[in-house]
């Protein structure tokens, strides 16, 4: 967990740096502005990517959200639909994902592609069990 996060921050901290770098290369070149502009591109387009990744995320737990009488209710129900189906979204991520990687070039599927599969995958599995749920049949028989 918390190596984890020191490499991520670091990795964090190399980037940011590598983007001031590149903005002040443009600035002292002749073609400066034109390169900004492209940078400020790719920074919205950074932006746009982070918006939909956090969307996703929270359409997912949307989707596994089940109400109970209180706010430990609803937490512990919704917590074991995630422990309950997040095996079977992930293998079939997994799947996917191979699959991905096959097809193209062989090259790595980026990690917050793989995670914003997973979050539609389980975005599907929770709306049928929802639905299911909600319709009254009993999953435990």
């Amino acid at each position: 967990g918390g190596s984890l996060r020191i490499r991520f921050h670091r990795l964090q901290i190399k980037k940011r740096r590598a983007h001031q770098q590149q903005r002040i290369a443009c600035f002292a070149t002749d073609i400066g502005v034109r390169e900004e502009k492209r940078l400020e591109q790719v920074v919205m387009h950074n932006l746009k990517e982070k918006i939909r990744f956090t969307l996703s995320a929270a359409l997912y737990l949307l989707f596994n959200l089940r109400i109970g009488a209180d706010l430990a209710a609803t937490l512990q129900a919704t917590g074991w639909q995630i422990l309950q189906t997040a095996p079977f979204v992930a293998g079939l991520t997994y799947l996917i994902v191979s699959v991905l990687q096959y097809m193209g070039d062989g090259g790595k599927v980026p990690w917050d592609r793989k995670l914003r599969l997973f979050f539609a995958i389980g975005i599907i599995a929770g709306l049928i069990l929802a639905i299911w749920e909600y319709a009254g049949v009993d999953l435990q028989q």
